[in-house]
């Protein structure tokens, strides 16, 4: 309960700073202003109070906002670095997130059933969302009630409400990136951790109430539950440790120091160095390369300005014998029209599991 609208207005201030610091870390960090302001319009009394406290979270959030904006503007002449396209996102994109839901969700032991049955899984999720939902709506609509028996009093939700309410819109404008704005983003579980984490803590306060319920059996089955949880996570765990133990991450893998083709990098005289994937190759070699990005930005889906000129470029070095063209490999590369315009007529020099290198003329 807040004692003053002085108070509150503190309080909401500080949620402003929160949200602004937020969205500097990653745009996606709109979704913590975007919650806060939809509790503020339910739950505080009158529209003068909703309105006050609203521009007191959303002024500092905006000014964060407003000045990132600015900086990105004078530095590559764009606020925010993204346009705003239609790019739907696809089925396909969404079962993946849905499996990598559930690859969380479930113990080790139990993903082959995943892998078995992968549309009962699908099915499942969606049951489990709208099931979410309902609930998330029927304990809105109890705490409106309840705030409109006790209006003498302002009174902040519960923060399992809020957090229930910020999964829900988090996905909602995720997806919505995914549409219009960012068509790369794919749902892997580095997007989808704030879900984890707040689906983490509901179903630890569910556990809470259902052990203070009366009668032995409920404690039992919440006791069990939450050991089951434990022990599998634990397993999991040192399944995990000991494969990152042995091959980390990333860069960092094991395949990818063991790479043929980087371990020719290595070996390689000074040279100019074309290649798709040059952050690889920098980090991990310390060798300096020029990327060769493909036809179409990842983001817009949309041709990128200025590709034929640097493709015809990087052709003329590499047919001169004063480049080489490095192309790790991808899944069905030899069809691929951009790959296939890139190397016509360059000779193919060295060719590894995993890349090929490029140099004169064939």
């Amino acid at each position: 309960t807040l004692s003053s609208s002085s108070a509150a207005s503190d309080v909401y201030k500080r949620q402003g700073v929160a949200c602004g610091l937020a969205y500097l870390t990653r745009y996606i960090g709109v979704t913590m202003a975007v919650t806060f302001t939809l509790l503020l319009l339910l739950f505080e009394p009158g529209w003068r109070a909703r309105l006050d406290s609203v521009i007191c979270l959303l002024l500092p959030f905006g000014t964060c906002l407003a000045g990132w904006a600015i900086r990105n503007t004078i530095l590559i002449g764009n606020p925010a670095n993204r346009t705003l396209i239609s790019h739907i996102v696809t089925a396909e994109r969404i079962h993946f997130g849905v499996a990598n839901f559930w690859k969380w969700l479930l113990p080790a032991g139990l993903e082959n059933f995943l892998l078995a049955y992968p549309q009962s899984f699908q099915i499942a999720f969606y049951v489990f969302i709208i099931v979410l939902i309902v609930g998330l709506i029927t304990a809105l609509v109890t705490s409106l009630r309840r705030r409109a028996e006790d209006a003498s009093q302002r009174k902040l939700p519960s923060g399992l409400l809020a957090l229930g309410l910020f999964g829900v819109v988090y996905l909602g404008m995720t997806l919505f990136s995914m549409s219009f704005i960012d068509a790369s983003t794919v749902l892997d579980h580095r997007l989808l951790i704030p879900i984890y984490l707040s689906l983490w803590i509901l179903s630890m306060a569910g556990f809470t109430w259902l052990f203070a319920r009366p009668g032995v059996v409920w404690k039992i089955i919440s006791v069990l539950v939450i050991l089951i949880s434990l022990v599998t996570g634990i397993i999991d765990a040192r399944a995990q440790a000991a494969v990152l133990s042995r091959d980390g991450l990333g860069f960092d893998s094991y395949g990818t120091k063991m790479s043929p083709t980087i371990q020719y990098i290595q070996r390689m005289e000074p040279i100019t160095i074309y290649t798709n994937k040059a952050y690889m190759v920098y980090i991990v070699t310390g060798r300096l390369a020029y990327m060769v990005t493909g036809s179409l930005d990842p983001v817009t889906r949309l041709p990128r300005d200025g590709n034929a000129q640097e493709y015809a470029s990087m052709r003329a070095a590499v047919m001169a014998e004063e480049a080489v063209f490095i192309y790790f490999k991808d899944e069905g590369y030899l069809t691929d029209p951009w790959f296939m315009m890139l190397t016509e007529g360059l000779s193919p020099i060295e060719e590894y599991s995993d890349g090929v290198i490029f140099k004169g003329v064939d």
